[in-house]
């Protein structure tokens, strides 16, 4: 009878165990499959789900301690036979989860070169059989255990990457971390005798993940939520404006318009007078009186590793016209020589200071050192960078604007090249070109029946087509009455891709220098708010990104001759006062206004709560995990004495909780616990220390199941109770 009754605990342990087997299964590869949806883009995912399949049969089928650590050596032996297959792959996983994260935040975070003669799928293959390797063996040893925060960590992560990468499956990565969890919960309470509870559950999760699956793939079906969406947009913003202060141009929304003001915002000291134009913020895709930055994915694939090898050899894109200079000199192919070599030093003392606001034709070693190089757009500063100086020194080229609009269209390949500097200009060019002609060219239905009106007939000679789109915004502008630089530039880049001609639109400030040098020998400009301007960036077969103005009043030459710089800077002055006359500030000498905004004060309240209730948070766990732990060691000694000493001193905290006392006890418990205090001889049993567990469990489920959700936890974490213990 004995026998039989020991047989079928066993029977209802495996069944339990089998469900146990299956839950960590789905919820091994239902990880593994959401990161892989999420942001690797290979037709062998499947491979990791079968591995992780695999090994939770390895760990659930053994009970020995020795197997399991065999089965962590030979993990490690693998991954030590395969650590550079791994490494490329974890690399590469890497760089996805990066571009994602450039795509959301604006950042440029580096990317991780990764070994051109390996073979991308299959690295991005072993790095995920390994990693599935090991993450099975862990999730499912803690789902044996009815441990349940490994696997709360891991969902908790996923879920937030998919809600911060704004992915379409986001909340199907939630809907099965739900499912996971609450089997688990289901798992460490249901009875074990419960067989149809168990069958009936684990054929809803097969149908709910399924249904999950196929919404997974097919991402037409998701749909941006707009209040979301917005209300992101309203949290970085504010984020922004504590990190990098404020800011007088609206980063591409041209309804904005430019919040001007007299307060200082860049110094400017150069060793050649005349006007600069020190680019922020670039847009490059239009939408709805809107421009943004091209979507991190485009930078990505095949031209990830161009851009990586222009990085390699010295070239740019923002430093593309010194580049063109270097090499037109050594090809001699008709570049007028009035180009010439000088320095110029941005200071910021007031502007925002998310961009390194940066002139046109710098040096490259003047800025690969300098924060971030924000793909081909501009230069930014890192949203964690504590860096101090905002004193940029730069190498530049000056070079006559109309020479190069002259020599553009430079076909490069059609010219006898010896010198292998030009060569390799000539080759990172093109390479650069087709990536141009396919992104800064897009232009949508609506956009182009917008601009149609003020697009002329186009003509051969770039020059006089320019002037004749200056001539078309000025008339249109004049008789809408209402045009700011905003509106000018983002026509103007519009009009440009309609010729065909790429172009981006550009925000930024205009410097104009005085004509008489400083005791240093250099020219001053002293930038403030009315300098914000916009204007477009056209792009140059052979020669690179050129500025081009097209607001009236604006437009010059990059270097301005000496009897026209005051003209030109009251024109400015005049221009700005009356496009932004009503977001004026009173003109002051102090420093710009530092004081944080009530909503910049409310979010960083927010973020303070946010950070230590998660601080308090771990440390609770952490607690409970240390009295907990504890607890058991001390409940696993082979003496029953003390085993009975120690539920007496657990049962003591609970009464004292409870507000129960010695009375409240079974008499049969008291007589027990009488007895072992006070007789000398008093030996206790098996049985009356399992009575007194039992009767010590049955107090917990009852306060448990009579508490509410806020109450439980304060037992679980505060009090450090254990159901059962």
């Amino acid at each position: 009878m004995e026998n039989q009754g020991f047989r079928l605990v066993e029977e209802k342990k495996q069944k339990k165990s089998f469900f146990a087997l299956i839950l960590s299964i789905f919820t091994v590869a239902g990880i593994l499959f959401c990161v892989q949806q999420m942001f690797v883009d290979t037709k062998w995912w499947f491979v990791s789900m079968v591995v992780s399949v695999l090994c939770c049969l390895v760990i659930f089928s053994t009970k020995s301690t020795k197997i399991v650590l065999v089965y962590f050596v030979l993990g490690i032996l693998l991954l030590f036979a395969f650590r550079t297959i791994w490494i490329s792959g974890a690399l590469d996983f890497v760089n996805q989860v990066t571009a994602g994260f450039n795509a959301v935040t604006g950042e440029s975070v580096f990317y991780f070169v990764v070994p051109n003669y390996m073979n991308r799928e299959l690295a991005t293959v072993v790095f995920f059989c390994l990693t599935a390797w090991f993450l099975s063996g862990y999730l499912t040893i803690a789902i044996k255990g009815k441990h349940w925060v490994p696997v709360l960590v891991f969902w908790a992560a996923l879920v937030s990457l998919a809600v911060f990468f704004e992915m379409p499956s986001a909340w199907c990565v939630g809907a099965m971390a739900f499912l996971s969890l609450a089997g688990i919960y289901a798992h460490s309470h249901t009875k074990v005798d419960e067989e149809k509870n168990y069958l009936a559950a684990f054929c809803k999760m097969a149908v709910i993940v399924a249904v999950f699956i196929c919404f997974t793939w097919n991402r037409q079906l998701y749909h941006k939520n707009e209040i979301i969406a917005d209300l992101k947009e309203n949290i970085t913003e504010e984020a922004n404006a504590i990190r990098y202060g404020e800011k007088d141009l609206p980063e591409g929304k041209i309804k904005e318009g430019i919040s001007s003001s007299e307060e200082k915002r860049l110094t400017v000291f150069a060793s050649e007078k005349g006007k600069y134009y020190l680019k922020g913020y670039v847009g490059s895709e239009y939408h709805e009186n809107r421009w943004e930055p091209l979507e991190g994915k485009e930078y990505g694939e095949k031209y990830e590793g161009i851009f990586n090898r222009y990085r390699a050899d010295g070239f740019h894109p923002l430093a593309q016209l010194y580049s063109y200079c270097e090499a037109a000199g050594r090809q001699q192919n008709g570049l007028e020589k009035e180009e010439k070599e000088g320095t110029i030093v941005v200071e910021n003392t007031g502007a925002y200071e998310r961009y390194q606001y940066l002139p046109y034709g710098v040096d490259f070693s003047s800025i690969q050192s300098l924060d971030t190089l924000y793909r081909d757009l501009n230069l930014q500063k890192k949203f964690w960078s504590n860096r101090e100086d905002e004193k940029n020194t730069y190498k530049i080229c000056i070079i006559d604007e109309d020479s190069l609009l002259k020599t553009a269209g430079v076909d490069w390949q059609k010219q006898t090249i010896t010198d292998e500097m030009v060569r390799a200009y000539a080759d990172m060019e093109m390479d650069y070109r087709k990536f141009v002609k396919k992104h800064y060219l897009a232009l949508s239905k609506k956009a182009k029946e917008e601009v149609a009106p003020y697009v002329p007939q186009k003509k051969d000679n770039l020059v006089s087509y320019i002037e004749k789109i200056r001539s078309s915004l000025k008339n249109a502008g004049k008789e809408k009455g209402d045009w700011d630089a905003l509106q000018y530039a983002s026509l103007g880049t519009l009009a440009f891709r309609v010729a065909n001609i790429p172009a981006r639109y550009v925000e930024g400030y205009e410097a104009v220098t005085s004509d008489e040098k400083d005791a240093n020998g250099n020219y001053r400009a002293d930038v403030t708010g009315q300098n914000a301007h916009a204007w477009v960036e056209i792009y140059c077969d052979g020669v690179g990104w050129l500025p081009v103005d097209v607001t009236p009043g604006h437009y010059d030459k990059i270097t301005v001759k000496a009897k026209q710089q005051k003209k030109i800077e009251k024109q400015q002055t005049s221009i700005s006062q009356k496009v932004t006359k009503k977001k004026e500030k009173p003109k002051q000498n102090e420093a710009p206004n530092k004081y944080l905004s009530w909503q910049q004060i409310i979010l960083w309240i927010v973020i303070c709560i946010f950070a230590v209730s998660f601080l308090f948070a771990g440390v609770l766990a952490i607690r409970r995990k240390a009295i907990v732990y504890k607890r058991r060691k001390t409940l696993m000694q082979a003496d029953t004495a003390a085993n009975y000493r120690f539920i007496i001193s657990y049962l003591t905290t609970l009464f004292a909780y409870l507000k129960l006392s010695e009375e409240d006890l079974p008499r049969e418990i008291r007589e027990g616990m009488e007895r072992f205090w006070f007789d000398e001889n008093g030996e206790i049993t098996e049985k009356e220390l399992s009575q007194l567990r039992e009767y010590g469990n049955e107090i917990q489920n009852t306060m448990w199941q009579e508490s509410s959700c806020i109450k439980k936890l304060v037992l679980r974490f505060w009090h450090c109770f254990e159901f059962p213990f």
